[in-house]
């Protein structure tokens, strides 16, 4: 499938963001974009040559046209859609299997969640794909997207520095949510992508208690191998290990802002004994808790 992949952590520049309605049949402008532009479609039919294929989109539909597409009108019709025309340093084209795109979105949390925790590391991993064309067929779903960007449509009262800076800040939110929605309706996992969110959201609930394969199967009713097999096959790590590295920031942060013991931290974040969690501390992080300490506590003084 056709992927644009957004890197969030760099502006984005919005040139358009605005809302057009045809009352009469009429045929969309031509041109060659010089930006991105994400078109959503409310009501009616929006008929589209672009870099000559035939494209038609109805209400629900959302598509992302790359910059220096060649677009044109196809046919006179009645619609109204919503636009957003943007661009980025940070956007590249690219290509992934169907099935594959829920695996990747799940990755790329773990990343996230192993980067170092007072660092700009996790920035690295803030790369939004998304796809080229998704259609909503949740009409709660595709109200609220597009009540996003009604709520941030440029017009001349926000043709200032702070406005604009604003709207490129909630327009990186409009393409977040669409990813959300892209994820959540990639139907080859939409299944698997539910149970692995299941086991994320439990173990982020639940890391610092005990948790077992049988706790896991009473609590989430999923056989665990099964739970533990998709699980890394999405995110590259079995369940007990990504359990381990959300306790591992959990000491850090322990450590970092607080003075309570060593022993303390490690019984509060989970682990059985000091020595366990001294041992695996160091091999996760490279340097011992006492260490770590020393080297992030000025920071917080």
């Amino acid at each position: 499938m056709n992927c644009f992949c957004v890197d969030a952590s760099k502006m984005l520049k919005i040139n358009r963001l605005g809302f057009s309605q045809y009352k009469t049949p009429s045929l969309h402008i031509s041109r060659r974009n010089e930006e991105y532009i994400l078109y959503a479609v409310y009501s009616g039919c929006l008929c589209l040559r672009a870099d000559n294929e035939d494209i038609e989109m109805h209400p629900g539909d959302i598509r992302i046209f790359k910059k220096g597409a060649i677009q044109s009108g196809t046919l006179h019709c009645l619609c109204e859609f919503y636009y957003m025309h943007f661009d980025s340093d940070g956007i590249a084209d690219m290509q992934i299997k169907e099935d594959e795109y829920a695996e990747s979105f799940s990755r790329r949390l773990l990343d996230i969640l192993r980067s170092e925790l007072y660092s700009t590391e996790c920035y690295d991993h803030m790369k939004l794909l998304l796809p080229e064309s998704i259609s909503i067929s949740d009409t709660d779903a595709f109200s609220y997207f597009l009540g996003m960007m009604k709520m941030n449509m440029i017009t001349e009262k926000k043709n200032d520095l702070y406005e604009r800076l604003k709207i490129s800040f909630e327009a990186v939110k409009i393409l977040i949510e669409l990813e959300k929605m892209a994820v959540l309706i990639s139907k080859k996992e939409l299944s698997r992508y539910r149970n692995i969110s299941k086991i994320v959201e439990y173990m982020n609930l639940n890391f610092c208690k005990e948790i077992s394969g049988a706790s896991i199967e009473k609590d989430l009713n999923l056989n665990f191998d099964y739970a533990n097999r998709i699980f890394r096959g999405s995110t590259g790590c079995s369940i007990m290990k990504y359990r381990n590295a959300l306790r591992i920031n959990k000491a850090k942060e322990e450590l970092a802002l607080t003075n309570h013991s060593i022993s303390d931290i490690a019984f509060k974040t989970g682990f059985s004994s000091i020595y366990h969690f001294s041992r695996y501390f160091k091999k996760e992080v490279g340097i011992t808790p006492s260490a770590y300490r020393e080297a992030n506590r000025e920071i917080f003084q």
